[in-house]
């Protein structure tokens, strides 16, 4: 297992110099975890940019592109980790909320992070992307960044980068409910046939090979799920991390990591696939 240092996400945005203890803590957390049970799917609720930037006294915006560096050097790891699927929640439909400068601003990030990924990770290391959420309301450019990401590395076979992007779990489930009573009233299904498993089919997550996150991460301290894979997450393992997003680094997954680990290996690994 590779290392990917936690502290280049602040040595890329301040010029902070990596720290021996993040090197070691690193060294250490790889040492405890074991190769299984590993998470096929892994949740990721990127919490705390704003307060980073604040914490620091930079703009909001710096801390939202530091997020975004923070957030490739995680999927890198995922990708070594050999896990199959992350799931990121980018942007929510509450987000939206937001001023129109901020969100712009956001717009804008997420097609360069996209770009960006592509080019650094997705060819060389075999990585997929998908995005969810209602797209439809997303820019019309930013919208033809997702689609060409998409395409160009649908038949990548290494980790599934899904990244949620307008989303809403309430809304998923509704949207899954309107496409089961649509077919319901065309005549190809009759109500009867209506089962968990048909409604999962038609839920946003159904892109990837495990729909169901075995381990949900949120970062800030705030324990709560946003909204966020309401439906996927039923079984699912959470991890709550007070390190604000910015700062989660290699080190803190392999701790989260281990964590979930001691749970499944105790008799609590998640059962609904």
């Amino acid at each position: 297992m590779s290392s990917l240092n936690p502290c280049r996400a602040a040595e890329t945005t301040t010029g902070e110099c990596p720290n021996v203890a993040c090197e070691n803590g690193v060294i250490r957390w790889q040492r405890e975890l074991k190769q299984e049970p590993m998470p096929k799917h892994v949740a990721l609720i990127m919490d705390g940019n704003g307060r980073w930037a604040k914490n620091r006294g930079i703009a909001v915006q710096d801390g939202h592109k530091s997020g975004c560096i923070n957030l490739k050097y995680l999927a890198y790891s995922c990708s070594n980790l050999g896990i199959k699927m992350l799931t990121t929640y980018a942007f929510s439909t509450e987000n939206w909320n937001r001023s129109n400068m901020e969100v712009a601003f956001l717009m804008t990030t997420f097609e360069e992070f996209i770009q960006s990924l592509v080019e650094d990770l997705m060819a060389r290391h075999d990585i997929r992307f998908s995005a969810i959420g209602e797209k439809s309301r997303l820019p019309e450019s930013l919208q033809s960044v997702i689609s060409r990401a998409e395409e160009m590395t649908r038949s990548n076979k290494g980790l599934h980068f899904v990244m949620a992007v307008s989303y809403s779990g309430r809304n998923d489930i509704v949207e899954a409910a309107k496409n089961i009573a649509t077919k319901v009233e065309g005549g190809m299904l009759e109500t009867s046939e209506i089962d968990e498993a048909m409604l999962q089919q038609e839920l946003m997550t159904n892109v990837g090979q495990f729909p169901n996150p075995d381990l949900l991460i949120r970062t800030s301290g705030e324990l709560r799920l946003s909204n966020f894979l309401l439906w996927q997450l039923a079984n699912s393992q959470f991890y709550f991390a007070d390190k604000l997003f910015p700062d989660f680094g290699e080190e803190d997954l392999l701790e989260a990591l281990a964590s979930y680990q001691s749970r499944a290996s105790a008799g609590f690994e998640s059962d609904w696939k």
